[in-house]
Parts: structure tokens; C-alpha cells; sequence
């Protein structure tokens, strides 16, 4: 029947949406790690060594020649993680499939087996294709058996763990920025006191860890860069999640609209909650980044700045110039991380669901 055919593309393009982001995003940084490394050569070459002594030429000269020797991660010592290997991978599946073509649920079944022994196991794709297209039945059990059981640890552990330490280091930025301002208004609560008593001694201006003025605009630098550097990791893996999440929200949705089986119902409405949980976990930790950052501003502004001399003024004034560019989380440069772009993916996913559920009623 033409719905039981729907049924198994909407949870084939579930699954394969999440596989293709994950092995993409793999793919992706370990392309980057190799040119990172392939870098630290480019930029030794431009550090204005002919102007160094010969002790320093001869360092910059081996940091040269190991540099051209690229980092990269392996795929079991069988090739190298980029996206070269991602687009031969596609380019073996894609090349199998046709010799496959029984019926549509047959052939459905092979490509998911096929996605899920490379994704928890990470094989040589050469052999996990020959393999299946001997297709030995017993070979094939006991290959499905061993995946359903590993896929499930493997799974949570490479969904979670990135989006987990992506949104501590956000926890820990905010809570930087917000102490920094806070910091500023005591240090210059403790100048305007020290003002009044006639010392104008350094040492007592010591608030927590930020001593002084020079300080404060040394951690927010630091706050700055970290920020770029998070966006330089993690811009890549939010793109690849937000475009694919309004896939899969469209797909498990209508699932649960079609489907009958109360189990397959409990189980999809798991996922699209956990989903949904981890979109809006993301876009509200973003939203307050950059609330946080614009805040120092505010608080710089309240700080009494107006009561201490010129030379604390200036540099109050450049931390609240500095804090009227907010921070953020970038979306592969398409896009800001916020509440505003959860609502845009939750339209999207609706309108996607409306049309599918058009496609079934004809």
C-alpha cells in the first residue's frame, strides 16, 4: 500500500538526515584539523624570521618542515576522516543500491543496516559493502544484531557529548561577562572611596580577581576571543543541527500523526522531544550570550564613572563602545543563535509537515 510506503521513507529520511549531519560534521572537522595544522607552517613562514639570529632561523625552519607533515584523524589506519572519504562513502552506497532492487522495503532495509554498521563502528566502507552485497544471511543477522546493540550508547554519546560541552563553555562565558561588569562597578566603587580618602594607592582596588581597570579590559578581550574561537568549533555542527532538526521534526511529527502503534508512537515522541529539548537548549544559551555580553555595557554605564578622573573615563568609555557589539553564536555565518531562529525552524518544520500530510491525503 502507497501509505506503508510513506511510512518507511518518513522514518528512512529521519534516520538518514541524522547519519549524513553526523558523518558530514565528522568528515568536515577532520578536514579542518588537518588544515589547522598545515597553517602553523604558513603563518611561521610570515613571523619575519630573516629578521631573527640564526638560533631562532633554525627553530622556525623545523617548525616548518614538521608542518608540512599535516595532522589528521584515521579511520581505523584504513583512510583519513574528510570529506573526501564522506563523498566516496556516498559514492559506494549510491553504487550499491541499484543491484538491490527487489521491492522498496528490501532495499530501505539494506541502506539503513548499511548506515548503521558505519556509524557505530566506523569500518573501512570497502569492507562493510562487500559484506552486504554477498549478503550471507547469517553474516547479515549477526552484523544487524551487534550494531542494534552498540547503536543505541553510540548514539546518545556523539549527540549529546558535543551539544553538552558546546553549552557549558556558553554557561561559564555568561557567567564571565556578567561578573566582569559587576567587578567594574566595584572597582569603581573602590576608586571613588580610596578618592575620598586621599589615597590613591592601587593596592586597595583589589575586587576579587579583577585588581583594576587594565584588568578588566585584558578579561574582556580574553571573553572575546574565547567567543570567537567557540563559534571557529562549533558553527559547523549548529548549522548542521538546525538544518536538519526541521527535517526530522517534520518526518516524527507526521509519523505520529499517521501511525497507529502505540510503541512506535512512545518511541517517536521521545525523539522529537529530545529534539525540540536540544534545539531550544541551544538557542536560549545563545540568546543569553548575547544578552550577557551587551550587558557590560550597562553595567560599565552605572559604575559611577562620572565621579572618577579623566583617565578612568576613557577607559570606561572603550569597554562600553566595545560591549555595544554583542557576542554570539553564528549559525555558519547565516544566521545568530536566539530564541528568534528556534520559532523560524519551528515554522519551517510546520510547513513542511502540512505539505507532507497533503502529499498522503491524495
Amino acid at each position: 500500500m502507497i501509505s506503508d510506503d510513506i511510512m518507511v521513507i518518513t522514518q528512512f529520511a529521519i534516520f538518514l538526515s541524522m547519519v549524513l549531519v553526523q558523518t558530514f560534521v565528522l568528515s568536515t572537522y577532520g578536514d579542518i584539523l588537518s588544515d589547522k595544522t598545515a597553517k602553523v607552517g604558513k603563518m611561521a613562514y610570515k613571523s619575519e624570521w630573516y629578521l631573527c639570529g640564526s638560533t631562532e632561523k633554525k627553530i622556525i625552519m623545523f617548525i616548518l618542515l614538521r608542518a608540512q607533515k599535516p595532522c589528521f584523524i584515521t579511520i581505523y589506519k584504513f583512510g583519513i576522516a574528510n570529506r573526501d572519504m564522506f563523498k566516496e562513502l556516498l559514492g559506494y552506497i549510491i553504487g550499491l543500491v541499484p543491484f538491490h532492487l527487489d521491492n522498496d522495503t528490501r532495499k530501505f532495509d539494506i541502506i539503513l543496516n548499511i548506515f548503521g554498521v558505519i556509524l557505530t563502528h566506523h569500518w573501512d566502507p570497502v569492507f562493510v559493502l562487500d559484506g552486504y552485497s554477498a549478503f550471507d544471511k547469517k553474516s547479515y543477522q549477526l552484523l544487524a544484531y551487534l550494531t542494534d546493540l552498540n547503536a543505541p550508547r553510540y548514539a546518545i554519546a556523539a549527540i549529546l557529548a558535543p551539544d553538552c560541552t558546546m553549552i557549558m563553555i556558553i554557561i561559564q562565558l555568561n557567567y564571565h561577562f556578567e561578573n566582569l561588569g559587576y567587578a567594574i562597578i566595584d572597582i569603581m566603587r573602590q576608586r571613588k572611596k580610596t578618592k575620598i580618602s586621599g589615597s590613591l594607592s592601587e593596592t586597595n582596588t583589589n575586587v576579587g580577581s579583577i585588581g583594576n581597570l587594565q584588568e578588566a579590559i585584558e578579561v574582556h578581550s580574553k571573553l572575546i576571543k574565547l567567543t570567537e574561537r567557540v563559534n571557529m568549533l562549533f558553527h559547523q555542527q549548529i548549522f548542521g543541527k538546525f538544518t536538519s532538526a526541521s527535517i526530522v521534526i517534520c518526518c516524527t511529527g507526521f509519523v505520529l500523526i499517521v501511525s497507529n502503534d502505540i510503541v512506535q508512537m512512545f518511541q517517536y515522541t521521545t525523539v522529537l522531544m529530545a529534539i525540540l529539548m536540544q534545539t531550544y537548549a541551544i538557542s536560549i544559551f545563545g540568546d543569553l550570550l548575547t544578552e550577557k555580553s551587551t550587558l557590560l555595557a550597562q553595567l560599565a554605564f552605572e559604575s559611577e564613572w562620572y565621579l572618577c578622573d579623566i583617565r578612568d573615563m576613557r577607559i570606561i568609555q572603550f569597554i562600553i563602545m566595545r560591549a555595544q557589539k554583542p557576542c554570539f553564536i553564528s549559525i555558519f555565518k547565516f544566521a545568530i543563535v536566539k530564541k528568534e531562529v528556534f520559532k523560524e525552524l519551528m515554522t519551517t518544520a510546520y510547513q513542511l509537515l502540512a505539505l507532507l500530510r497533503n502529499l498522503y491525503a491524495k
